[in-house]
Parts: structure tokens; sequence; C-alpha cells
């Protein structure tokens, strides 16, 4: 089998890279991902386009998931500090 490398990121701070590309050679297998820190053995994971495609889709709607979680929360906060304002200007009204 032979790797043509497509695209690679390296993350200094945990010393690893991730790599991807085109596997020539397997009858199958036409994608691969290659996922390398310091001191280990690389891992290399061989995969038909369609399972790297739905990879790449589960980890997109994972991310958007945390983001969205993210706003959601920030939106609560940010009712819950009104709901106290108006709490508070009710209380300062009474007295």
């Amino acid at each position: 089998m032979e790797y043509s490398e497509v695209d690679s990121q390296f993350y200094a701070g945990n010393d690893c890279s991730f790599s991807s590309g085109i596997v020539d050679g397997h009858p199958v297998y036409t994608i691969y991902l290659k996922m390398e820190k310091d001191g280990e053995e690389a891992t290399i994971l061989h995969l038909r386009t369609n399972e790297a495609a739905r990879i790449a889709a589960l980890l997109c709607n994972a991310i958007w998931s945390q983001e969205n979680a993210k706003e959601s929360a920030k939106e609560e906060d940010e009712m819950g500090l009104q709901s106290q304002d108006i709490w508070k200007r009710k209380v300062l009204q009474r007295m």
C-alpha cells in the first residue's frame, strides 16, 4: 500500500499530529486517517469513502452540539440575570 498525504495538522502543545490522504494499492480502503503522538506508535485508520464521510459528519455534529449547548447556557445565564434584575426592581419598588 502507498499513502499520499492530502492534509495534516500538528499540535505543538500535545506533541501530536493528524493527517489524512489517499490509499493506493488496497481494493477497498481508499482513505486513511493517521494519528501520531510523540513516543507512541502511530494509529492509522483505513477507511472506505463512505466511512470517512460519515466520521466527518459525526464529528461535525458533535462540535455543533457542543457549541449549541454553550450558547444555550449563555442565553439561560442572561435570562437568569434579567429575571433577577426584574425581581430586584420589584422588591425596591415595594420599599
